[in-house]
């Protein structure tokens, strides 16, 4: 992600900037766990881990929710081993590359095969 404004969120990949227009774009970081991994297990009922990140399915989406998006700090991935992937900038840099290829995909119809996070651990 480069940009976030309003309700667009531009990304650049291969030196091409995209945007892509959202209603709701949450933004959560710092040293803390983020209150936003209750909000989700409150509004949606997903299930949280123990430090509260959410725990996410394969495409990095939430159960029941294949609309709504979790990477990063926020997000429990589990990994080959079992054990999240840990909450680092390469990590949730990955994840935001794939989840924007994948709604970009979505958005114009077409299916978009799994691709392994297992390099970002």
């Amino acid at each position: 992600m480069t940009n976030i404004e309003g309700d667009i969120v531009t990304f650049k990949q291969d030196n091409e900037f995209t945007e892509i227009a959202s209603k709701t774009i949450l933004w959560a970081a710092g040293v803390q766990g983020s209150p936003m991994g209750k909000v989700l297990k409150e509004t949606t009922g997903v299930e949280c881990d123990f430090s509260g990140r959410v725990i996410v399915e394969p495409d990095l989406s939430i159960e029941g929710y294949d609309n709504i998006f979790v990477i990063g700090d926020l997000a429990n991935f589990s990994h080959q081993d079992a054990k999240p992937l840990p909450g680092v900038a390469p990590v949730a840099k990955q994840q935001g590359e794939y989840v924007g290829k994948l709604i970009q995909r979505r958005l114009q119809g077409k299916t978009f095969a799994r691709i392994s996070l297992q390099r970002c651990g």
